[in-house]
């Protein structure tokens, strides 16, 4: 294991065990983080700072496991592939919970429903948060105040993480049958949301 890991590893002992190491972890990772969330679009100021300090909080929680289940992993992998994924984890949340479409991302003009649907519309790390985002939230919209169902999940498997039946079915332990007649039916409400061309095109399969 190369020095720079051994340091890492040896600085997220010492954060499972209660020492006040912080200023060790952001020389570490200072730079990492500030350089991931630029990539949403999120500049220097008081939001990026906020949104560092959610990140902290996050591998704070449940007693450091974050931090703990990746010491444990043994991996010999630098704990960047870890934070990654918890700073997109704490934008995503914060996108959607104040619902920030409107964030400086780099579009020329506020995409139509139909356009997100696209993959490959999202090319490149904010756009592709912006997508997650949205549509979850139109997926919202469609199941109305069922926000947290087993419906919604269907929906989300399906639109934004573009999973096959037979993997929602499996996920969800259900029958391929029960997740093909709820994609069936909400169908109708997805034509509502994003008129009839766009659900002919994107909302099938």
């Amino acid at each position: 294991m190369s020095a720079d890991l051994n340091e890492e590893r040896r600085c997220l002992r010492c954060l499972c065990a209660g020492e006040d190491q912080w200023p060790w972890f952001m020389r570490l990772f200072e730079r990492f983080i500030y350089g991931e969330l630029s990539k949403y679009s999120i500049r220097p100021g008081p939001e990026r700072d906020d949104l560092a300090q959610e990140v902290a909080l996050k591998l704070v929680n449940h007693d450091f496991a974050v931090l703990r289940r990746h010491l444990e992993s043994d991996s010999g992998y630098s704990f960047k592939a870890v934070l990654r994924t918890v700073i997109y984890s704490v934008v995503c949340n914060e996108w959607q919970r104040r619902k920030r479409y409107e964030l400086p991302v780099d579009l020329a003009e506020h995409p139509a429903a139909g356009e997100i649907f696209r993959r490959e519309w999202a090319d490149n790390p904010a756009r592709r948060l912006y997508r997650e985002v949205r549509l979850t939230c139109l997926l919202q919209q469609v199941v109305g105040g069922a926000g947290k169902s087993k419906a919604f999940s269907i929906l989300v498997l399906r639109f934004v993480e573009e999973l096959p039946v037979n993997e929602i079915a499996a996920q969800l332990e259900m029958a391929p049958n029960a997740v093909s007649q709820q994609l069936r039916y909400y169908r109708k409400k997805l034509r509502a949301v994003l008129g009839p061309e766009v659900y002919d095109e994107q909302a099938r399969g």
